[in-house]
């Protein structure tokens, strides 16, 4: 009977059934789990009284899921109509752009995305970013060492190119500009 209640699409972060508890108080409270697999709660349950009076409040649920998995996939999975649909575009593997890779919140502190990125975009990202950060040449991903030892075990393993890591290092310089620019007119 509880889990017909569990449609909305926050739900979807979660098992599908939570483990009912009782508490120390002598009250049921719903135990959920994260089913990110690099969960900041290592599996710790997000928790809920049933009975009382905010007993279908997802506040809490949908705290932890912006935290965890981001406020853009939240979005994307307020946009579904249930939590079973909600789930398919969880198990799905989602692309973003170039830039996703470099985000930090709260003191300066790297955020480390549970959305996969597609291999290729990977690669790109990190390697603009370790280019840049230490001041390596954009011709070193051409270098036959580099690409033999990168491509180890996996020869199918697709690195760009030193073209591609000039465009992408520009295009992230761009992006950087713009929103430091847009930063600036704000305070003005």
């Amino acid at each position: 009977k509880l889990a017909r209640k569990l449609r909305a699409p926050v739900y979807a972060f979660y098992h599908a059934f939570p483990k009912i508890v009782v508490n120390a108080e002598g009250k049921d409270e719903q135990h959920f789990i994260c089913t990110n697999p690099n969960c900041k709660r290592s599996g710790a349950p997000i928790k809920r009284v049933i009975g009382g009076t905010d007993d279908g409040s997802t506040s809490n649920l949908r705290g932890h899921a912006k935290s965890c998995w981001g406020q853009a996939v939240v979005n994307d999975v307020d946009d579904m109509p249930d939590a079973t649909r909600a789930r398919e575009l969880l198990s799905k593997p989602v692309s973003q752009k170039l830039t996703a890779s470099f985000e930090r919140t709260g003191k300066g502190k790297i955020t480390f995305s549970s959305t996969t990125l597609t291999t290729y975009e990977t690669r790109r990202a990190w390697t603009v970013k370790w280019v840049t950060e230490k001041l390596r040449p954009f011709a070193i991903v051409d270098d036959e060492a580099f690409r033999v030892i990168n491509k180890l075990g996996r020869p199918s393993f697709e690195l760009p190119t030193s073209r591609q890591v000039s465009l992408d290092v520009r295009t992230v310089f761009e992006g950087c500009r713009e929103l430091i620019r847009e930063q600036l007119m704000v305070r003005v």
